[in-house]
């Protein structure tokens, strides 16, 4: 991976396409101007013990999963025999804020990526607050937090309804800094392992990587004990095939009663999380002979019908205990779909943040997962990079996960999926 990826991951920037002095007002760092849509805000986020999402967004969430699945396969494609951890829910919060600052076809192709075509700002701001909120208060005995920051230079001009929508609807934390200095490093590298709770410690190496108009940052965590956790005495080392032979690791092991389901493409457990059993993990396991592109191409086409299985059934289940972080630019996977205009300096409109011309360089996610006998710990942060022009048989099924495996974690009431990922070697970090 390059250095660029490992030091500067998940930053989202905003950098001047013209930078000249005249865009530059230093004694008035933000501008007043008239804000175009109303603030939406929900009462009662969690109402009979669902996420009360409002009636008229309720399509939003498996609108949100689709773009989990599309871009988690653009990912697949050039990364095969890699372990893979993506947080598509971090990344869609990144460029929800985003596009408060975007007009016009920069405007249309993000909320078309995120699957939100036509939807207002205002509306989507809104989806989200209730969905951050509602995952943070759904399960006290799971720790989720998403924290949102921008930082931007003293000398910038900044466009006031962007800045307060990101603090009303995204409590962002808004920081006037000077951009590239070691201070403003430490400073980011602080929130960023706070606010992953010590998971992703570092984002940027030193101030050369560093934006010089405004960085814009999301870090989402989660921390799940499962329902019926795995007993550590029954915890041993197996074997397990990856493509290029067999390693030794350890494998949790049980008989769970899980939901369950077995076809020809695949077999797939879903793992309840936490003392409410709203978050679940699942795990999917190709059928002998199908790559893991295949069955994943088959989930995502399949995901409503796999989703709604409720078929119980004791399994013996066999999961490797494994570490994984990942790190990727996610620049062509976005124009792939459709969403180019934002990282052209002729095309991005987002003048919604400032009149300085802006566009996006590099979108960006770091991310680190972990399961065990407890439970699972992911955090991730997401961002978006920019400069300017001029710069064993069982007598009952059997969920053995010994090669290569698919897993995600979502929260069951809105089935909203939090990361998805892929293990091709649990040994390899």
């Amino acid at each position: 991976m390059k250095k660029l990826f490992l030091s500067a991951l998940a930053i989202a920037t905003l950098i001047s396409c013209n930078n000249t002095q005249d865009d530059i007002t230093p004694d008035n760092p933000i501008v007043d101007v008239p804000a175009e849509e109303p603030v939406e805000k929900v009462e009662n986020i969690i109402s009979e013990g669902r996420i009360n999402v409002p009636e008229k967004y309720l399509d939003l969430n498996s609108t949100t999963n689709n773009f989990a699945w599309k871009v988690f396969a653009e990912i697949l494609k050039d990364h095969k025999s890699e372990n893979v951890v993506f947080s598509p829910f971090s990344m869609a919060v990144d460029l929800a804020m985003l596009n408060n600052g975007a007009n016009g076809k920069t405007s249309s192709e993000i909320t078309s990526l995120l699957g939100l075509d036509g939807m207002s700002k205002s509306s989507i701001n809104c989806y989200f607050n209730v969905l951050t909120e509602g995952l943070t208060q759904i399960d006290p005995t799971v720790k989720f937090v998403s924290s949102n920051a921008i930082w931007y230079a003293r000398s910038i001009t900044m466009k006031s309804p962007f800045i307060k929508t990101l603090k009303d609807m995204y409590l962002a934390d808004t920081n006037s800094a000077d951009l590239q200095t070691q201070k403003t490093v430490d400073d980011i590298n602080k929130w960023c392992s706070e606010k992953t709770f010590g998971m992703i410690p570092t984002l940027i190496d030193d101030p050369s990587y560093m934006p010089n108009v405004l960085a814009l940052l999301n870090a989402t965590y989660i921390k799940a004990p499962w329902t019926e956790a795995f007993d550590k005495l029954l915890t041993g080392q197996y074997r397990f095939t990856t493509e290029n032979g067999p390693v030794l690791t350890d494998f949790m092991v049980a008989d769970k009663n899980i939901i369950w389901y077995k076809d020809n493409e695949m077999r797939m457990g879903f793992f309840n999380m936490g003392k409410s059993e709203k978050f679940d993990m699942f795990f999917a396991l190709p059928a002998e002979g199908k790559s893991l592109e295949a069955t994943y191409n088959y989930m995502k086409d399949n995901w409503d019908k796999l989703s709604d299985c409720r078929e119980t059934q004791l399994v013996c289940v066999s999961i490797p205990k494994y570490e994984t972080s990942f790190s990727i630019e996610l620049n062509d996977y976005f124009q792939n779909l459709g969403c180019s205009s934002m990282f052209d300096a002729l095309t991005a409109d987002l003048n919604g943040i400032t009149d300085s011309g802006v566009c996006i360089q590099s979108a960006f996610q770091k991310t680190k997962f972990i399961v065990d006998e407890d439970g699972a710990e992911g955090a991730a942060v997401s961002g978006l990079k920019v400069n300017s022009v001029g710069e064993s048989t069982v007598e009952h099924p059997s969920l053995i996960l010994n090669r290569p495996f698919i897993f995600g974690m979502r929260e069951k009431t809105t089935g909203v999926i939090i990361f998805l990922g892929v293990v091709n070697n649990p040994k390899a970090g």
